[in-house]
């Protein structure tokens, strides 16, 4: 028979053992639908390969082509009746990249888009062509993102191009890709 400190003993080792597999099981949910470590997502992207490091290229541009894309009422008939030209508050979620060899420039950035209200749902380097200054591309087939993005330039003015994504940038949505002549603080 136990004693009563032998049986207090075994209960409390229950409840901690109960405990920690409520916490595992918890982990592994979180790790297998990427939550866990969702916090300030930084990749290195080579456009020439199409991807970056895990799955978040695809999450990413699907959030941003969802959520431009959402916001339209009604499709769009043709360049001239393009139905997001009436929304000057429109955003989309954006990709920044560092094209310009600044350490931190593309992280500095999601904090003056995140202060302007925009979301970012992924940061990280490119290591395309260089580009001859700051650069925002929006998808030729996605007239909302086209507005997003000329929404983000009117925000931030040094944001010098705007520009239809180039075949070869294996991102969707809108991209915004840094040079050195851009400073966060400055716009």
């Amino acid at each position: 028979m136990l004693s009563p400190v032998q049986v207090r003993r075994r209960r409390i080792i229950g409840a901690v053992a109960s405990l920690v597999g409520v916490l595992l099981v918890v982990l592994a949910i979180m790790g297998m639908t990427g939550q866990l470590g969702a916090g300030g997502k930084t990749t290195a992207a080579n456009p020439n390969l199409g991807t970056t490091s895990g799955s978040q290229t695809s999450g990413a541009s699907n959030s941003a082509s969802q959520s431009a894309s959402s916001d339209s009422a009604s499709p769009s008939s043709g360049a001239a009746g393009d139905s997001s030209a009436n929304k000057p508050d429109l955003k989309a979620p954006l990709t920044v990249l560092n094209g310009g060899g600044t350490a931190g420039l593309a992280g500095r950035a999601r904090d003056a888009f995140a202060a302007k209200g925009w979301e970012v749902s992924e940061v990280g380097n490119y290591t395309g062509k260089k580009l001859p200054g700051s650069t925002i591309y929006y998808p030729a087939d996605n007239p909302d993102a086209k507005q997003a993005a000329t929404n983000l330039q009117s925000q931030f003015p040094k944001l010098t191009g705007l520009e239809q994504s180039p075949a070869d940038l294996k991102f969707s949505g809108v991209v915004v890709i840094l040079t050195g002549d851009w400073d966060p603080k400055n716009g």
